[in-house]
C-alpha cells in the first residue's frame, strides 16, 4: 500500500511570522522537514499542505510538489490538524491514491532524521495500531516534582500548590523510583487511514511511541526557539555521518 508524508505548513504564525520559512543550517523548515521525508525513500506522495504561494513557491524551488492550495478556512489560527489531516487524505482518495497510513511531519520540529522515520515505520509496521507518536523520555518531570499556581496573590513571587495529590509529605522523592513517562515531541505522527481520512479523533489506541533524544526535540515556537535550535544543528548534522 501507498504511505504518505503530509507536512502542514500554513502561512499564517503569531509567535514567529512566517515561521515555516524560517531557516537553520541554511535550510527553511518547510525544506528540513521535506529532506527528511525523501531522503527516507518511504513514500509514494510526499505533500506540503499551505494556503500561501510564497511557501508553495519556495518548496517547489526544492523539488516539491504542490498537490493543490490549502483552503483559507483551514489555515486558520483556530483551524485544527485533523481538519487539515483529512483534507489530504481525501484528496488523495479523490485521485485515487490509496494509502494504508499518512505520516504527519510538522516543520515546526525539524530534527528528525530519515533513519527515524524508517524506524518509526518499522514499529508500525511490526504491530497493530492506530497511531504512533515520536516521544521524549521526560521522567524527571514527574507529578510528584511539579507544581501549579495557587489562587493566593503575593509580591515579587508565585504561590504554588502540589500538582499531584500524592507527594509524600515534602520528604523527597528518588528519581530512579519514577515510573517512566514519555512527551510527546510533535516530530513524527502516523496515522492508520480508514476510508480516506483518519476520522474525528487524531490519536486513537493503540498508539506506539518511537522514542527520540533531547536534541532531536526542540519545537520551533519563538525566536528563542530558532537561536537554541541554531547552536543544536552542528550536533543533529554530525549525526548524518
Amino acid at each position: 500500500m501507498n504511505r504518505i508524508a503530509l507536512i502542514p505548513a500554513r502561512g499564517g504564525s503569531k509567535g514567529v511570522p512566517r515561521k515555516n520559512l524560517m531557516k537553520i543550517a541554511g535550510k527553511s523548515l518547510v525544506e528540513w522537514a521535506f529532506f527528511s521525508a525523501k531522503e527516507s525513500s518511504l513514500f509514494s506522495e510526499i505533500c506540503i499542505s499551505t494556503d500561501d504561494l510564497e511557501i508553495a513557491k519556495h518548496a517547489e524551488s526544492f523539488g516539491a510538489e504542490i498537490h493543490f492550495m490549502r483552503p483559507a478556512n483551514l489555515a486558520l489560527d483556530s483551524s485544527l490538524q485533523i481538519d487539515v489531516i483529512n483534507h489530504a487524505a481525501g484528496f488523495f482518495s479523490s485521485q485515487g491514491i490509496e494509502a494504508s497510513n499518512l505520516t504527519l511531519l510538522q516543520p515546526t520540529s525539524p530534527f528528525r532524521y530519515p533513519r527515524d522515520l524508517v524506524n518509526a515505520h518499522l514499529i508500525w509496521d511490526n504491530n497493530q495500531a492506530n497511531s504512533l507518536i515520536s516521544i521524549l523520555e521526560s521522567s524527571q518531570y514527574n507529578f510528584s516534582t511539579m507544581y501549579k499556581e495557587g489562587a493566593e496573590k503575593l509580591i515579587n513571587g508565585v504561590s504554588l500548590l502540589p500538582l499531584s495529590d500524592n507527594v509524600n509529605s515534602n520528604k523527597g522523592t528518588l528519581r530512579q523510583a519514577f515510573q517512566r513517562q514519555y512527551w510527546r515531541n510533535g516530530a513524527i505522527y502516523i496515522f492508520r487511514l480508514n476510508s480516506g481520512g483518519v476520522g474525528s479523533k487524531l490519536l486513537t489506541a493503540p498508539i506506539l511511541g518511537y522514542e527520540m533524544p533531547w536534541y532531536q526535540s526542540i519545537n520551533i515556537d519563538t525566536f528563542q526557539d530558532l537561536e537554541v535550535a541554531e547552536l543544536i544543528a552542528p550536533k543533529f548534522i554530525s549525526g548524518f555521518n
